[in-house]
């Protein structure tokens, strides 16, 4: 992927962050959430954990993520 552009890092662990990102890929743009690691050097990696997808699928994804946000809220405040 060529042209990639963090947008949002937030830690995962006290080792991972995660970063989601804007890509392009042969014409195509994509949003992807990926787990980093922190290696020896300090610098954090990317691991195979992650989820890529179109940005045209972006509105499902964020539809799906505001059902998950309803229901949790749902038992906390239960």
């Amino acid at each position: 992927m060529s042209d990639r552009r963090v947008i949002y890092t937030f830690e995962k662990n006290s080792v991972e962050q995660v970063q989601i990102s804007l890509t392009e890929f042969k014409g195509q743009d994509f949003v992807d959430i990926r787990a980093f690691y922190r290696s020896e050097s300090g610098d954090f990696k990317p691991t195979r954990k992650g989820l890529t997808i179109s940005v045209e699928l972006l509105p499902n994804l964020l539809e799906g993520l505001e059902m998950v946000r309803r229901e949790t809220l749902e038992e906390v405040e239960a």
